[in-house]
């Protein structure tokens, strides 16, 4: 006969701290529940199948070895590291990465000086930091990159305390740059790199912050943000983005979309557009005159293709003439006005082999 253990404490307590089970002998023994658990509370966590991008292991892997720890020194510190990103219930993390536990804007981005972790690991490793200068610190420098929102007043809070948001930053309105990987045709550094170099100018030097703003806020894409020239009507894209314009010192069409909203509004702007815009292939509008981005020009009266638009084979050079069409479509923009008669006998010499749309020739 088996003698069974009278506890005198309620049956609902007991199901809850204690396991009943047969031993080898035949007898009933108590299983206390493990002295470390994962969660403070004792439930399991609910992102199991997390991965911890540093230590390689899953937080099932990591509820299951803590099960076996019996020392509180050494649970508490794995507590503190897992608790909060495992899923654990009402666990308040020591630090986060972006404002009040906020979701960064660029979470695969990998910021410099990460150790090679994207901003998504470190959504998972940052709440091991310790609060205070540490995590303002950690939030400070890789917060902006990884695109954490800012509050709606305008002020930030990366999360737990609070610290002075840079007073410079590429977007104008504090938002990280959405084309961080895209270099700039002269200078050679990407989006990201003069982002993190633009926190670093002082707060009274206002004047270099707003140059260096217009020269790369809008070509990063920062949002709301009107440049003062565009190469094409209304910011459209060039036809030919891959041909380098002559005089253009090596640029393709493609670069000078980067770089030509960095011109000053007006007859510069003008200028830039009237010399490049066709051979780069900005499209008309549709009254047949153009709007080469900020302010207007009047085009040329004078074009190889009679529709205005650029000939598709630039690099095509006449047998005879020994030119390219690109160079004839120069040219031709400097016919005068009412010299209507040269004009259409050089379209009807070279729009055809150019390529122009739209163009029957006289004889094949």
């Amino acid at each position: 006969m088996f003698n069974f253990i009278n506890f005198s404490v309620p049956l609902a307590v007991t199901s809850v701290f204690c396991l009943y089970y047969a031993d080898a002998q035949g007898g009933f023994g108590i299983s206390v529940l493990p002295s470390c658990t994962l969660c403070p509370g004792g439930e399991n966590p609910l992102n199991t199948d997390l991965l911890h991008p540093i230590d390689g292991t899953t937080c099932g892997e990591v509820a299951s070895l803590m099960e076996t720890i019996d020392d509180e020194t050494v649970c508490a510190p794995l507590q503190s590291k897992y608790a909060y990103i495992c899923g654990c219930l009402d666990v308040v993390p020591s630090c986060t990465l972006c404002a009040n536990d906020a979701n960064p804007l660029n979470p695969d981005f990998e910021p410099q000086y990460g150790g090679g972790l994207t901003c998504n690991d470190m959504v998972i490793t940052v709440p091991n930091t310790e609060a205070g200068e540490a995590c303002e610190a950690t939030q400070s420098f890789f917060g902006p990159d990884c695109g954490c929102p800012r509050d709606t007043d305008g002020a930030s809070d990366f999360g737990i305390g609070t610290f002075e948001p840079p007073s410079c930053t590429l977007c104008p309105g504090g938002q990280s740059p959405p084309y961080l990987d895209l270099v700039h045709p002269i200078d050679g550094i990407t989006c990201a790199e003069m982002a993190d170099f633009m926190t670093s100018i002082d707060d009274d030097n206002e004047v270099a912050c707003a140059a260096t703003q217009a020269k790369y806020a809008y070509s990063c894409g920062c949002p709301d943000v009107v440049p003062s020239c565009t190469l094409c009507a209304n910011d459209a894209n060039p036809l030919n983005p891959d041909f380098e314009p002559q005089y253009g010192g090596g640029l393709t069409c493609k670069d000078l979309v980067i770089t030509v909203p960095n011109t000053e509004a007006g007859e510069a702007c003008e200028a830039t557009q009237s010399f490049f815009g066709p051979d780069c292939g900005c499209p008309r509008d549709t009254d047949g005159a153009s709007d080469f981005g900020i302010g207007t020009f009047e085009p040329p009266s004078c074009t190889l293709c009679p529709g205005g638009q650029s000939p598709p084979y630039l690099d095509l050079v006449h047998p005879i003439d020994g030119i390219t069409c690109a160079e004839m479509a120069d040219f031709m923009t400097s016919i005068d006005d009412d010299n209507e008669v040269a004009c259409a006998a050089t379209q009807a010499k070279y729009a055809y082999s150019c390529g122009c749309p739209d163009v029957v020739p006289s004889c094949t």
